[in-house]
């Protein structure tokens, strides 16, 4: 009974975070058009951008140096990146949206980076209380919100609103905030600018690929085909329902376990199998016309076969890549990163301008697939790494 209960407790955090991780993402692809989706998900990437900082500033380097430090000094570098693109992602919104809807996305990015933050240290620490009330109310909330006040507001502004509640309510449960001092700022990066600098070098080359490359398009796509092109990160649902909730435990296993043939073959099994149900998914909404004038509409009418590969090879590469991220070598993380967002920068973007929408999303999804070979090479072949020390003692 007691393994059954905690198989169960287990089967319940992990569908409570993956379902906290789309839920936002889920309802605007299923209810805005896509030329209101669009121009929702270039604020959006600027959440997305927080967790890339965040993991490779607080989260991965804390790991990396063997958990030193406690959560009051990770707490209060949050705090800063939770300010810092909040206010980032209220600037975005209003260059695209309304003020008033720039303010709601503002403070929605500010709970929610803190609060991803906090979730990492939280089930990296196994402090559950702290993880799936979170969660579980997170997910709540916001789907009341939508659904309340869908009717009055309008379905971008509900969304804005629900994304907001539903964040402030995450981070009400969440690991209690701390001010920052500049005391601890520095400290903080005295302690773990070793793997810092590291980790923040390899995914800022990522970022630029996944946060420069769509603003860039704008100007080659309509805001509708640059809608359905962002749509394609937010169809990686399967991914996030199954990996999303494991990345604070990966570390738990040595890069060797990882690499064993008969996982690989586990994850490259895993990723056809949701890459296929992906594909019937669209074929379903395209058969029966479900939600008509949506953004996944359009998608289920046009690219269902695409989007089925690319959930394949993404669920791969993603599953490698957090393994690669806490194991492997600091020289063979920035080579790999170098050279697959090189392609993912230039080959897209070509793509758009000869071929159209169609060129660009291929030309995606086959530098994603050259990507999961790589990192997969770099798991199985690289010798793991010593684990970074810090350069001075831990603070707190």
């Amino acid at each position: 009974m007691t393994i059954l209960r905690s198989r169960l407790a287990l089967v319940f955090e992990f569908g409570a975070s993956a379902a906290n991780s789309v839920v936002v993402q889920g309802i605007g692809i299923l209810a805005l058009p896509p030329a209101l989706y669009g121009r929702f998900s270039l604020v959006y990437l600027v959440y997305g951008f927080s967790l890339s900082v965040g993991l490779s500033v607080i989260c991965e380097p804390w790991v990396r140096s063997d958990r030193r430090g406690t959560w009051k000094n990770a707490a209060q570098m949050s705090v800063l990146l939770a300010v810092v693109f909040g206010l980032l992602a209220a600037i975005a919104g209003y260059v695209l949206l309304s003020v008033g809807q720039a303010a709601l996305l503002g403070g929605a990015v500010m709970f929610a980076a803190y609060r991803a933050q906090a979730r990492y240290f939280a089930a990296a620490m196994r402090n559950i209380r702290h993880v799936v009330p979170a969660d579980a109310v997170s997910v709540l909330v916001t789907l009341m919100t939508w659904l309340l006040l869908r009717p009055s507001e309008g379905g971008l502004t509900a969304l804005c609103f629900a994304w907001l509640a539903g964040s402030a309510a995450a981070t009400a449960l969440s690991l209690r905030p701390f001010m920052l001092s500049p005391a601890a700022l520095g400290g903080w990066f005295r302690t773990y600018w070793r793997s810092i600098r590291v980790l923040w070098a390899e995914s800022s080359i990522l970022d630029l690929a996944n946060y420069a490359v769509p603003y860039t398009l704008a100007a080659t796509l309509d805001m509708a085909h640059l809608a359905v092109y962002l749509a394609a990160s937010s169809l990686l649902v399967p991914v996030r329902l199954v990996l999303v909730p494991m990345r604070p435990i990966v570390a738990k296993h040595e890069q060797n376990w990882h690499a064993h043939p008969a996982r690989i073959a586990v994850v490259v099994g895993g990723g056809v199998f949701l890459g296929l149900l992906a594909y019937a998914c669209l074929l379903c909404i395209n058969s029966l016309g479900l939600v008509p004038k949506s953004t996944i509409h359009a998608i289920a009418t046009s690219y269902a076969v695409a989007m089925g590969v690319f959930v394949s090879v993404n669920f791969v590469s993603t599953y490698f890549y957090y393994v690669a991220r806490v194991y492997a070598p600091a020289r063979a993380l920035l080579l790999r990163r170098v050279v697959t967002s090189s392609l993912a920068i230039v080959v897209p973007l070509l793509a758009a301008f000869f071929l159209g929408l169609s060129g660009a999303l291929w030309a995606r999804i086959i530098i994603n697939g050259v990507d999961a070979l790589i990192i997969l090479l770099i798991v199985r072949g690289v010798p793991p790494a010593q684990t970074d020390q810090p350069m001075t003692s831990a603070l707190g």
